[in-house]
């Protein structure tokens, strides 16, 4: 991860707040790459694993971190971010020309401008990076395959640059982004498809196969890898599914067998179709926007929906 292009790069001691899945595997990263945690804050929970990821590292109080550092990584949860800040600038914690970075979702450089009103003229890196975290050993390999997006000022631009390759990323800058759209995609990668599996486990374990992983698993990878290639069928639906056949009897046996009724497994059959109902309308909302006119054939799967009969689908009824 040494590369030729960081080899000459001046190297940086970090300060990690919050070290938990995100954070002390950023951490562990840049100390491949010759840099040096000295320190960083993390609760009870996550302490075994900063000390697993980050041996080197002394662990100090949140308002302590920044003093030992010249790059302070902020990877804290979201409801947690602005008071951190707030609290920093408030104990007089940071210092002027301080590299501070942070990795909350969905959330820009905004969230140092504490700092800069306060007079401490900081540079500040917002990194989003596309990976999900297990808060293991290896996730420091995983991050060569991954993208890291990158919001800062232009002139902060080739730091940001140099701090994700260095984490054997690919640097992404995002411009003119509409990030809490950008972060809502993301969790639908990420919590929506977690959320997606549990549900598919469920429904076949309740359908009585005895090993639900044995179908859920091939075929959750296959579709992933044919709905990322080009495919045969339109764009978000399956060659086999119901919205690209335009299969209306289908999706009504679906419908039936998913009713909502009292018993054993009535709120994972809940779940499932609420699940069903949301992804087969998202899959003909994007069947038809790659149609000028809506099939005939169509309409009565649109009906079934409760998407309409006309040449744009509506709001469910």
């Amino acid at each position: 991860m040494h590369s030729e292009e960081t080899a000459g790069a001046p190297r940086l001691r970090i300060g990690i707040i919050g070290a938990g899945r995100v954070g002390a595997v950023l951490g562990a990263a840049w100390e491949a790459a010759g840099h040096r945690v000295v320190a960083h804050s993390v609760g009870d929970a996550g302490a075994e694993r900063a000390h697993g990821l980050l041996p080197h590292s002394i662990r100090r109080a949140p308002e302590e971190v920044p003093g030992e550092a010249e790059l302070v990584l902020l990877a804290v949860p979201a409801r947690d971010a602005a008071g951190l800040v707030n609290g920093l600038v408030t104990a007089g914690a940071l210092r002027p020309g301080q590299l501070l970075v942070h990795t909350v979702p969905g959330v820009g450089v905004e969230l140092f401008a504490p700092a800069l009103a306060a007079g401490l003229p900081v540079l500040g890196v917002s990194l989003q990076p596309a990976m999900v975290f297990s808060g293991q050993a290896e996730d420091v390999q995983r991050l060569r395959d991954a993208v890291v997006c990158h919001l800062c000022p232009v002139e902060v631009d080739p730091v940001a640059q140099s701090l994700v390759a260095e984490l054997g990323a690919t640097p992404l800058r995002l411009e003119a982004v509409d990030l809490p759209r950008h972060d809502a995609a993301v969790t639908v990668a990420t919590e929506g498809v977690a959320a997606l599996v549990t549900t598919v486990r469920r429904a076949l374990s309740r359908a009585g196969l005895a090993e639900p992983d044995a179908v859920a698993g091939p075929l959750l990878r296959a579709s992933l890898e044919a709905a990322l290639g080009s495919g045969e069928a339109p764009a978000g639906t399956s060659p086999s599914g119901p919205v690209s056949t335009w299969d209306a009897a289908r999706l009504a046996r679906h419908r039936e067998a998913l009713r909502a009724a009292p018993g054993d497994g009535a709120e994972d059959r809940a779940a499932l179709a609420e699940v069903h109902l949301a992804l087969e309308r998202a899959a003909a909302r994007h069947a038809l926007a790659a149609r000028i006119e809506t099939p005939p054939v169509a309409r009565e799967v649109l009906g079934e929906l409760g998407l309409g009969s006309g040449s744009s689908p509506r709001e469910g009824r």
